[in-house]
């Protein structure tokens, strides 16, 4: 008998990894190609300073509201509510949905897949879990390109993004939501992610347990939470997952 019924995954920096020393530019320079093709397809003639200064600010306020009522504001919505804002027209959702497609394009081309995550996961299956992901992020298709382009999707039996649901992690809601997917309760499951508060948090909030995985979890983020959220394991790599499932529940 398995000690637990289901795991589920963070994505950005514990299945996959952003490969670039400069992700700002990076990230800056995707929201130029946004506006181009707002520009260039949408018919829009932008105030594109006025813009950028407006996503900046729109993005710091929603990063509080994520972080205290952990609410999600989709791309889409941020983009379309800086435009009515700015006296522009509304573009059609075709047109809008491909230049959200062509900003993310340039930032999907740095993220990388783990060495060890098909080898994790397909052990994870050999062995007869169910398997789920959790991803906190803006942009529902973006996150379904990684998972496809990471060759991911036939592992998980669920995949639940912030940016569709509208809520995020730690959001206790969220996980229930993937638990009732997997048809399993909180005590027979299992969470592993980067992040401190959104996922080791989100998963005790919820009932589960909670496994830090910290190859790549040296970020600002988790500075205020070392000390407080404590996981129920650690590990720095994900082929050192499999092994401590049993011993885990031993605890």
């Amino acid at each position: 008998m398995l000690p637990f019924d289901a795991i589920l995954f963070d994505l950005g920096n514990t299945l996959i990894y952003f490969d670039s020393d400069n992700p700002e530019a990076i990230y800056a320079q995707s929201d130029q190609v946004l506006l181009d093709y707002l520009e260039e397809s949408g018919g829009l003639h932008l105030d594109r300073e006025t813009f950028i200064r407006e996503l900046e600010a729109r993005q710091k306020a929603y990063d509080l509201e994520r972080d205290t009522i952990y609410k999600e504001y989709s791309e889409e919505y941020v983009v379309k509510t800086i435009l009515q804002a700015m006296g522009y027209p509304e573009p059609a959702p075709e047109i809008l949905r491909r230049a959200l497609d062509a900003k993310f394009a340039i930032s999907q081309a740095y993220w990388k897949s783990e060495t060890d995550t098909q080898d994790t996961l397909q052990a994870l299956r050999d062995k007869g879990y169910r398997i789920g992901l959790i991803s906190n992020a803006g942009d529902d298709r973006d996150v379904q390109v990684l998972i496809d382009n990471a060759h991911i999707r036939p592992f998980l039996d669920v995949i639940l993004v912030s940016a569709a649901e509208g809520i995020c992690k730690p959001h206790a809601q969220l996980f229930k939501r993937a638990l009732n997917h997997l048809d399993t309760q909180p005590s027979r499951a299992v969470m592993v992610g980067d992040y401190l508060k959104g996922d080791i948090l989100g998963a005790h909030n919820s009932g589960m347990h909670g496994i830090w995985i910290t190859r790549r979890a040296h970020h600002k983020y988790n500075e205020p939470h070392l000390g407080k959220i404590i996981p129920d394991a650690t590990i720095s790599t994900l082929s050192e997952l499999v092994p401590l499932l049993e011993k885990l529940v031993l605890q």
